[in-house]
């Protein structure tokens, strides 16, 4: 083997000259690493609040040359390690690369494995595109051949360095390392040089703003080989190994970093990312960069509370939507961005538990049921499947007589699989489709309990629809987009569709509001549900059987809001974990900061009538004043 590559690189030595002759000759290529320094950034992307005010901005990072000398003694092993162990002796390309991808590209018809020196990824960066092709990899190789004639290794490893991509617009390693650790370059410890070095191989996908727990397992790997090449000592290997990530926290004055990431996806979406990062974009959202940091720190404070006295695995989400419109003014959709990118309003799919059975009622009463009905909750068995199953009430106690509305606020799940008898097992699932639910959903008489997994998101705008008329309304939080020249080049049109009976709708509303009536007669005086006694309000609580998932949504005539809580890996947040005394105060204590319009109302169905009953026996009261009298909507 050793005479094999020896006879090689004498091949390529002798022949290297005329060979680079003729490709100059037939392609006119010169090659120039000016080209590299003359590097435009583009026009930074400024995003609005619904104000108009900024509170975000895409751009690409400075490149901030650095000599070579002037860098950390940790960079060089670290960059030889992951990507090129023999730069210093090759001239351009790698014999033993060239080799194992022939075999590997060979063996599938098409280039699958590259054998790319740190030359040939300047090559790269220089003349060519990222396209598995022969061709590419034909001039690549030329290329790498002229590049080393021509400049020192030196040369070579100080512009790569220079201008390496390192994800999220970031570009040339002095950039990276002021923006991951507020540092410079020279400055970095093996750890933090290995954390570079690791991130070239997949930028979009191992950078650690994106995903930390990936970039940190890459970096292990190249301190595995570092320790392997004799470049760091067993202690400094595993001092390394020991280190966090410790990313420097960025400024994020309005708490924007999830629903930035939203803005940032959909952007890429419409007009890609290139025109975000350097177009000079500006991007109107609803957002409300006000009810963005309140939502924000209200939020934190809860879940540290419940992280405290439970898990440390415990996270979720916050949503705040104009419902009339859609408009998303706020969203938390975690708590600490560099921990987790994991959107938990948008991506977490969990069961919604309780949520669910506003929708059960309002197709059973499209079917003729009332919410003054008398309904009896006692135990009951049903044959599922060939398999018995018996539900039962989250206090385990089973309560008798009592009227259909009482049912529906107090989340009775006799009751609710009763009613979702009435309604109809496949209408409730096509009413749930109409509402946005997209996925499966097995016709189980467990649908009574809400045992679909949804997201917060989709819950959302689901319940928004009772206090909007049966209508659905698509959130969404970009109205328009205009480019440098001040053109509009998109707009967005919001999406609303009538999937639900008004007059079903208008009862569920009516019985949901009673609830929270009932709950503020009980609720100590100053506290937020008190304060927001002049406020018309309906809300719902969801909690799974085994306690998995805690949700909440309110919703007022001007505004619908949803949290949720759960473990990450869906484990139980216990037997004591409920809704009631997590969510439900998170998204009373938002509400109340909210500025309310005054005088407005949920808009009823003209054909229904009101009337005061008692909550179990379904008798008329004379006033509300009575300790169980409500007020609902009848036929």
């Amino acid at each position: 083997m050793r005479i094999f590559k020896a006879l090689f690189y004498s091949t390529l030595i002798a022949g290297s000259f005329i060979t680079g002759l003729l490709f100059y000759i037939f392609t006119q290529v010169t090659i120039d690493f000016s080209a590299l320094e003359n590097y435009d950034p583009g026009s930074c992307s400024i995003v609005l609040d619904d104000t108009g005010n900024e509170f975000a901005r895409f751009q690409l990072d400075r490149r901030e040359p650095i000599p070579l000398d002037a860098l950390s003694p940790s960079i060089i092993p670290a960059f030889l390690a992951a990507e090129d162990q023999h730069f210093f002796i090759h001239h351009g390309v790698s014999l033993q690369g060239i080799v194992r991808s022939f075999i590997a590209n060979f063996s599938r018809r098409k280039i699958v494995q590259g054998a790319s020196t740190i030359t040939q990824q300047l090559i790269k960066l220089l003349f060519l595109d990222n396209r598995r092709t022969f061709e590419r990899k034909i001039r690549e190789f030329f290329l790498a051949l002229l590049v080393e004639q021509q400049f020192s290794k030196e040369q070579i490893l100080q512009t790569y360095l220079n201008h390496l991509y390192f994800g999220c617009g970031i570009y040339g390693i002095q950039a990276a390392s002021k923006r991951f650790w507020n540092i410079s370059s020279s400055a970095l410890n093996p750890a933090q040089a290995a954390a570079l070095a690791g991130i070239i191989q997949s930028p979009e996908k191992l950078c650690p703003l994106v995903s930390p727990e990936k970039c940190l397992k890459r970096r292990n790997i190249i301190l595995k080989r570092m320790l392997n090449q004799k470049k760091i000592s067993p202690t400094e290997y595993q001092q390394a190994c020991a280190q966090p990530l410790a990313l420097c926290q960025l400024g994020d004055t309005y708490g924007t970093p999830h629903i930035k990431e939203m803005i940032r996806q959909q952007v890429e979406a419409l007009v890609g990312k290139k025109e975000l990062y350097t177009g000079g974009l500006t991007i109107q959202t609803t957002v409300s960069s006000t009810l963005q940091h309140e939502s924000t720190k209200i939020f934190k404070r809860h879940l540290a509370l419940h992280q405290k006295n439970g898990s440390l695995l415990l996270d979720g989400g916050f949503l705040l939507l104009e419902g009339a419109t859609g408009k998303i003014k706020a969203l938390v959709g975690g708590d600490d961005f560099t921990r987790s990118q994991f959107n938990r309003v948008t991506q977490a799919k969990r069961q919604w538990g309780s949520i669910f059975k506003p929708l059960i009622y309002a197709v059973a009463l499209k079917q003729g049921a009332r919410m003054d009905d008398i309904c009896i909750d006692e135990p009951v068995t049903i044959d599922c499947n060939g398999k018995l199953w018996s539900p039962k009430n989250y206090n385990n106690r089973f309560s008798g007589q009592m009227t259909r509305a009482y049912s529906l606020y107090k989340s009775i799940n006799t009751v609710a699989l009763q009613t979702l008898y009435t309604a109809g097992i496949e209408e409730v699932i096509k009413a749930a489709h109409a509402c946005g639910i997209t996925q499966d959903i097995p016709p189980y008489p467990s649908l009574a309990l809400g045992c679909i997994d949804v997201t917060l998101l989709q819950a959302s705008a689901m319940f928004n629809s009772f206090a909007h008329q049966g209508m659905l309304v698509k959130p969404y939080c970009i109205e328009w987009i205009k480019d440098i020249q001040g053109k509009k080049i998109y707009k967005a049109t919001p999406i609303v569709t009538p999937v639900l009976d008004w007059y079903a709708t208008s009862q569920v509303t009516a019985a949901l509001a009673a609830g929270m009536a009932q709950l503020r007669k009980k609720e100590p005086v100053g506290s937020a549900l008190h304060s927001l006694t002049h406020i018309p309000l309906i809300g719902k609580t969801g909690t799974t059987n085994d306690a998995r998932n805690c949700y909440f949504i309110a919703a007022t005539p001007t505004y619908t809001a949803a949290a949720y809580f759960g473990n990450d890996d869906n484990s139980p947040l216990g037997k004591n974990f409920f809704a009631s005394q997590t969510v439900r105060p998170l998204v009373l204590d938002i509400l109340k900061i909210i500025n309310h319009p005054q005088g407005q109302k949920f808009m009823y169905h003209p054909d229904l009538k009101q009337t005061i009953i008692h909550e179990l026996t379904g008798k008329p009261c004379v006033n509300l004043d009575e300790p169980a009298a409500i007020k609902i909507l009848v036929p």
